[in-house]
Parts: structure tokens; C-alpha cells; sequence
């Protein structure tokens, strides 16, 4: 069970506007049933969800018991709180079709409003949520490795968004949450310093000043008035060396349980350290030998961990 002092670390993060999201431990045999025992912890408050591993097929039936679990909490805006991040069929990751297809008939399957389905940031993915978001469908976007792929995410987030207003969805209930792989983008290249900063840290903030510059723009405003909840940045394989480098407001970050409570002893808060730090980030990464290959080597990450995924999947 998580101890008292991962939780209190779970509500200092959320001082800070960050969420705290649980996922099943990699050293462990993942699955739903695994993550059942913190359902108390989750319906208390102290963690917003339970993001599931994307190389094993989810137990829909302890999926829906998460969601049960998670749903006793009211949201300001009037929806469930606690949330319980799904993933697909990675053999999927290039069929736009195929996608909103079994996105569609996942949610059916769970029937609950808090559940976000995962979609890759792979070209038809991109796609694929668009037209999920039309379909008043949450998506949490994975495998964002790079501000071209997040741009176009953010950009499938307000054309998705638009459509479900035109259709009359209440905006309030579409969750849109885009997932950046910390880790994996820190096994591309690591910054030639003393440690303070990864490749992954000034990636994630570049992509935070993205959604920033998307938040100031005329679209956004409409989507606003119509209630749409502004699109959350989850960093994923959050290491404790990860955690103070990844403050900010609205965003979110996955721990396993181990994890997070080696974060909750190590990880000093020093407040937010992602708004306005874009230039240094753009610095960090010029800094590196192979920066010009770093930047490029996005769809290699995606497409690498996508292979992994559809061994373990089918195993």
C-alpha cells in the first residue's frame, strides 16, 4: 500500500497543479488487477488516476472496476474524477480506422465516462483522435517525442474539439490528455552536464511552451467559453531525478508504486520549473553533439517502442 509519505508527496505535487497518475510496476507482471488494491488510496484524492501499461491487453473487467472505484468523486465540472488511461492494440498504431474503431467499441465495452482511451502519436493516430474528440471520446495522445508530433496532437485536439461542439457534445466531459515519454527520449541522447538536466526534461518543457502559445490563440478562446477543458501534458517514466525538473500547472506525471515513493524521498519542489523555460531547453539541446539527430530521431523512439509493444502484446 502507498505509505503516508508518497501521499503527502501526491499533495504537494497537486499544490503545484500536477497530477499524480499510478501505473502498474515494470518489474511486475502488468495488468488492471494489479493497481486494485490502491483503489482507496485513488478514490481519496491524493492520485488523479491509473495510467495502463501499453504492451499488454487490459482486463476490461477490472479496467471497469477501476473506473467504478475512481468514480465516486465529483469533478468541479460536474463529471467523474479519477481517470483510467487504456491502451490498444499496438498493431493498430498506423489504421486511423482501425483506431477510433476499437476506441469506440473500448469505451462501449467499459461504459464509463472517466475511462481515456490511448491513441500513438503515429500519423494516423494523430488522425485517429481527432475524430475520437468528435465522437465525444477522452484520448489521452502517447509516444510524443518531439514538438512537431506535439503540434500536430494539439492541433487534431482543437479540430476534434470543434467538431464535438458542433455536434453538441458538453465539452466539459472530453478529456484530452498528451503523453511524452520522458525516459524514452533520454535513452536518445543524455545532455553532456552534471545530471541536473536530461533530453527529456528540455524536450517536455519545449512542448509545455507549445501548449502555451496554443492557450493564447483565438480557437482557444471559443473552445473555452463552450467549457472545453485545456488539453493536460502527462510525463510518463518519471525517474525522481525527473520529478522537480517537471513542475507545472496542469500537467501530470506517472509513477509506479515503487517509484513513487523513492520520488516522495528524494524529489525536492522547488515550484514550477516548466513555464518560461523554453529557451533554456532549446539551449540544453543545442548543447548536445548529436542535437540535430536528437531532434529528428522522434518517429525512430516511437516507431522502436511501438515494435516492443506488439511483441509483448502478442506474447
Amino acid at each position: 500500500m502507498i505509505s503516508q509519505t508518497a501521499i503527502g508527496f501526491t499533495q504537494r505535487l497537486a499544490a503545484e497543479g500536477v497530477q499524480s497518475w499510478l501505473t502498474p510496476d515494470p518489474t511486475a507482471q502488468a495488468g488492471a488487477s494489479q493497481l486494485l488494491p490502491y483503489a482507496p488510496v485513488l478514490t481519496s484524492g491524493s492520485v488523479t488516476g491509473v495510467a495502463l501499461p501499453g504492451d499488454a491487453p487490459p482486463d476490461l473487467r477490472a479496467v471497469a472496476g477501476l473506473c467504478g472505484s475512481l468514480g465516486g468523486r465529483t469533478a468541479p465540472h460536474g463529471g467523474p474524477d479519477g481517470h483510467v488511461s487504456a491502451p490498444l492494440d499496438p498493431e493498430l498504431a498506423h489504421d486511423r480506422a482501425g483506431l477510433v474503431s476499437a476506441a469506440l467499441e473500448l469505451r462501449a465495452a467499459v461504459g464509463r465516462d472517466n475511462l481515456l482511451v490511448q491513441i500513438p502519436a503515429t500519423d494516423s493516430g494523430i488522425e485517429a483522435v481527432t475524430d475520437c474528440l468528435a465522437e465525444g471520446l477522452p484520448v489521452d495522445v502517447t509516444l510524443i517525442c518531439g514538438t512537431q508530433q506535439c503540434e500536430r496532437a494539439l492541433g487534431a485536439f482543437v479540430a476534434g474539439m470543434e467538431q464535438a461542439m458542433i455536434a453538441g457534445h458538453d465539452l466539459r466531459r472530453i478529456r484530452a490528455v498528451l503523453s511524452c515519454p520522458v525516459d524514452l527520449i533520454d535513452t536518445v541522447a543524455t545532455l553532456p552536464q552534471d545530471g541536473a538536466a536530461t533530453a527529456g526534461v528540455s524536450v517536455a518543457r519545449l512542448l509545455y511552451r507549445l501548449r502555451e502559445q496554443l492557450l493564447g490563440g483565438s480557437w482557444w478562446r471559443i473552445l473555452r467559453a463552450a467549457r472545453a477543458q485545456q488539453p493536460t501534458f502527462l510525463w510518463t517514466g518519471v525517474r525522481p531525478h525527473h520529478t522537480a525538473r517537471l513542475v507545472g500547472w496542469n500537467t501530470g506525471m506517472t509513477f509506479a508504486p515503487a517509484a513513487l515513493e523513492q520520488a516522495a524521498c528524494q524529489a525536492e519542489l522547488t515550484g514550477d520549473t516548466l513555464l518560461n523555460r523554453h529557451l533554456e531547453a532549446a539551449r540544453e539541446l543545442a548543447a548536445l553533439a548529436t542535437a540535430e539527430s536528437a531532434r529528428s530521431a522522434a518517429g525512430a523512439v516511437v516507431e522502436a517502442e511501438l515494435g516492443r509493444r506488439r511483441q509483448a502484446w502478442g506474447a
